[in-house]
């Protein structure tokens, strides 16, 4: 767990009067993490022998919590979301997805492929081990700037989907150097061609650069999608082009308004509430799986 900015504020609250019982002044407490708030952190760091960066994550929690902190409930996720739902990739090394399924998880999205040079060495594994643990499976293409049916393709054939996954374009900002950044219209031609092959529309995943590319109206092509949206505030709307998010992937495991740890996995990992029941989500990967 860790606390920051993005904490819900009745969690920034809690974290500011225990500084201040500790003699770190933080000010009044607010419920707002700013500049006071980190000082008394660091203050707290300090005269506890830790690491001062101003930053509330594991250990300086562990040592508050040793002194009697206790952080509130962050109520998180709000009614009408189950909180059973996780993604990773080639980079969560240390995965048991048999513990996931037992810690209370019912579905995992995979990174599969990146552009037309990259795919997961771990995909193919973890989709039998996923399986075998009776979790629901995703798969996901991390897009780039070029031709978004040759994108397509090349992801179908890696991601090998058997009837019950969830195929999706990760559409945000390329991270790869000497790579550009898919554009719109080559996501529109990515879902097409997903669309043709399996006659389904695949999800989009997506937070800062969609909304950018949205953020005066919304895309045809890509409305036609279900939305997987990036957004690791306590609270969301979606961008324009839909009315609503199927999945919230609200932590990274670090930032965000609820770190806890996955079951099976070790180190931060991405979470992702889903907008329904367990039972919704079950029949929404019947519906939408390919």
């Amino acid at each position: 767990m860790s606390i920051n900015q993005h904490s819900p504020s009745n969690v920034i609250e809690a974290w500011q009067q225990f500084l201040n019982n500790q003699g770190c002044s933080t000010g009044t407490p607010d419920g707002i993490w700013g500049p006071h708030t980190a000082e008394g952190t660091e203050a707290f760091q300090k005269a506890n022998k830790l690491a001062v960066d101003g930053l509330a994550g594991p250990a300086t929690l562990a040592a508050a919590e040793s002194k009697g902190f206790k952080a509130p409930s962050s109520n998180f996720p709000p009614p009408g979301f189950v909180n059973t739902v996780f993604d990773i990739s080639h980079l969560n090394s240390h995965v048991d997805l048999a513990k996931a399924k037992a810690g209370g998880m019912q579905a995992v999205f995979h990174k599969a492929t990146q552009y037309l040079t990259f795919h997961d060495n771990y995909y193919r594994p973890r989709m039998q081990e996923a399986k075998a643990a009776g979790l629901l499976w995703g798969a996901y293409h991390f897009g780039a700037g070029g031709d978004g049916a040759t994108q397509a393709k090349y992801f179908l054939d890696h991601a090998q989907p058997d009837g019950n996954t969830l195929l999706v374009l990760d559409f945000e900002r390329d991270t790869i150097s000497g790579q550009t950044n898919m554009t719109i219209t080559e996501g529109a031609n990515f879902v097409e061609y997903i669309y043709q092959q399996t006659g389904k529309y695949p999800g989009i995943y997506g937070g800062n650069y969609l909304r950018d590319l949205t953020k005066y109206q919304g895309h045809p092509t890509l409305s036609k999608c279900w939305l997987w949206y990036a957004r690791y505030l306590a609270t969301a709307t979606p961008p324009n082009g839909w009315y609503r998010f199927d999945f919230w992937q609200y932590t990274d495991g670090v930032h965000g308004p609820d770190t806890t740890p996955v079951p099976g996995v070790v180190g931060h990992c991405d979470r992702d509430a889903f907008q329904g029941t367990a039972e919704e989500l079950a029949a929404f990967w019947r519906e939408h799986g390919v």
